[in-house]
């Protein structure tokens, strides 16, 4: 299928082509025309540069408000013409990482291979020594991939005709016009349907069964497990691991009675699923039901326990994980430790409120700190002295693990931000860069876009007007005046 991986790589040639150019030259463009002090750092709306405090060194430059931004970073450099192209690129790991209007187009490039989407429902990758698509998958209709041995490529083509392996939790799936034939195998099983899945019949060493869904069915492997139903879901008796010197047994007749035991599990409920009880073995825990899922009472070794009465009140500890809920879904706490921290997470109707604390049990003065308040700002500490404000903030809440969306989306919303790199180093900017405020040790600066800016510092007072063509400024003991950037 080398048209695929062709055709996709003229398309994100073509894209970077008409983009990065524009990209490149806009930034050019804008800041050669607003010609002034090289001291003056905000060009808005052409350039405005963010630098550390401590080297001068450049760390991100927009342009046009939120549109433009470039960013360099110990693990590489991250760009971006939002909302139409982004590219990650790490160069030590060689990798890069570019999204076209995302989600709908992404991919990952390294030494080794390359990986594309379209919206996560067409995919491809290719490796680096191959000249065609490794693997070409149209979700859910069509899969491309090159097969071992001489049989070089392998097709399927759902629901025609096709076989795919390792696919939901099968060794093999193979069909032919599904559903009026289908067949898998898991281990040394083989699994039929036709038509899927109302015939469906087993077949492998000391295996066999046949069932007539939804009426009845009988599946078993010697010394494994023996399944029957009647009437699914209504009657069943699966006995599993018949290995063991207690097997695991479940029986049923719902909604009037369900029942499990096994070496470590004992249960049974009455009028499914509301009455019952569950009692685990190693570690010990008991657990009995009103009204399930409402009313639940449950207490056990190892602090594990469940209070539940629902909606009002639930309290259950888990694993070393204390969970409260009150008013459900309207007020929950979360307590747990982790990797030698301690967390404390709130919540309030899920996403309106969210706030997440981390105290270390080695360092009593460390905390860190995380929190939104849809959708009106995001907060960050990460308790080494680096702090982040944002306002107005919708989509934090919901994307905090997704860096793409953070670097994409997020920007655009960000009507104010407030940056600490370190104590006493903090940076406020209002309108995407329009009005920005730095303070340092030694530094001081205001700028009101090319309008104006005021800055202090023990070598350098003064301010300028119109991108540094009026000033006045004191250096060194030196007064200095500025009229159409000529020195006086």
């Amino acid at each position: 299928m080398a048209f695929w991986g062709d055709a996709i790589d003229t398309m994100l040639k073509q894209i970077r082509r008409l983009s990065w150019p524009l990209y490149f030259g806009g930034l050019c463009l804008l800041s050669m025309s607003l010609k002034g002090d090289v001291r003056v750092s905000n060009n808005w709306p052409g350039t405005v540069w963010e630098r550390d405090y401590a080297t001068g060194e450049k760390q991100r430059v927009t342009a046009l408000g939120p549109l433009m931004e470039q960013r360099w970073e110990a693990m590489g450099t991250a760009k971006t013409f939002r909302p139409i192209l982004t590219e990650f690129e790490n160069p030590t790991e060689e990798t890069r990482e570019s999204y076209f209007l995302y989600p709908l187009f992404g991919r990952k490039q390294s030494k080794y291979e390359s990986r594309w989407n379209i919206f996560n429902l067409i995919k491809g990758n290719r490796k680096s020594s191959s000249q065609t698509d490794d693997e070409l998958t149209i979700f859910p209709f069509y899969k491309s991939w090159r097969g071992d041995g001489p049989g070089g490529r392998k097709r399927a083509l759902f629901p025609i005709v096709g076989r795919v392996d390792n696919f939901f939790w099968h060794d093999s799936i193979s069909w032919f016009f599904f559903p009026l034939w289908l067949h898998s195998t898991k281990g040394d099983e083989d699994y039929y349907s036709m038509p899927w899945p109302f015939i469906r019949w087993r077949k492998g060493p000391k295996t066999g069964g046949v069932g007539i869904w939804p009426f009845m069915g009988h599946y078993w492997k010697k010394g494994s497990y023996d399944h029957k139903f009647a009437l699914w879901f209504i009657m069943y008796v699966h006995r599993d691991h018949l290995e063991r010197d207690v097997p695991t047994v479940k029986k049923g007749f719902l909604p009037f009675f369900a029942s499990e035991s096994s070496e470590k599990v004992e249960s049974r409920t009455w009028c499914w699923p509301f009455f019952g009880y569950v009692h685990k073995k190693d570690p010990e825990y008991r657990e009995t039901h009103y009204l399930w899922p409402l009313f639940v009472q449950g207490s056990g070794e190892n602090e594990r326990a469940t209070n539940r009465w629902a909606p009002f009140y639930t309290h259950s500890t888990k694993h070393g994980v204390d969970k409260k809920w009150w008013l459900w879904p309207l007020l929950k706490k979360k307590h747990w430790k982790q990797d030698g921290l301690t967390i404390e997470q709130f919540q309030f109707l899920y996403f309106v409120i969210w706030g997440q604390r981390q105290y270390s049990e080695r360092d009593p003065s460390f905390m860190a700190e995380k929190s939104h308040f849809w959708p009106i700002h995001s907060y960050w500490d990460n308790g080494a002295g680096k702090k982040q404000f944002q306002f107005f903030s919708p989509l934090e809440p919901f994307f905090q693990a997704n860096q793409v969306v953070r670097t994409v989306y997020s920007p655009l919303f960000s009507l104010y931000r407030f940056t600490q790199e370190m104590p006493g180093h903090t940076r406020r900017s209002f309108l995407f860069n329009l009005i920005t405020y730095e303070k340092s040790p030694v530094r001081t600066q205001f700028t009101l876009g090319p309008l104006l800016e005021i800055e202090a510092s023990p070598s350098r007072q003064g301010f300028s007007l119109l991108n540094g063509a009026f000033g006045l400024s004191k250096e060194s003991g030196k007064k200095t005046f500025k009229i159409l950037w000529m020195r006086f």
